[in-house]
């Protein structure tokens, strides 16, 4: 399996859904969730902007270039530098 598939195997469980439901959620039939989740099948360009969009999380994390899920620790690092300001409105999705 590729990092891609990897990923996005750990992204579905951790919204706790089965492949009808997250494949649902982002647009795409259940057989090629499956797909990606082997490896068998690479999604389009849509289908991972899709999937960063709706789940909140990097391009480069769902694609296996970086550790970090999500774009939050570089915002961190250049506040440290004092390179940018910025408020951060952090909303917690109870289930």
């Amino acid at each position: 399996m590729s990092k891609f598939s990897d990923n996005l195997k750990e992204l579905r469980h951790s919204l706790n859904m089965n492949q009808k439901e997250f494949a649902a959620l982002i647009g795409i039939a259940q057989p090629s969730l499956s797909g990606y989740e082997t490896g068998n099948v690479s999604p389009t360009l849509d289908v991972l902007q899709e999937i960063a969009v709706k789940c909140h999380v990097s391009l480069d994390w769902l694609c296996g270039i970086s550790s970090t899920q999500n774009n939050l620790n570089s915002f961190l690092e250049l506040e440290e530098i004092n390179e940018i300001k910025y408020e951060i409105d952090i909303l917690i999705r109870l289930k």
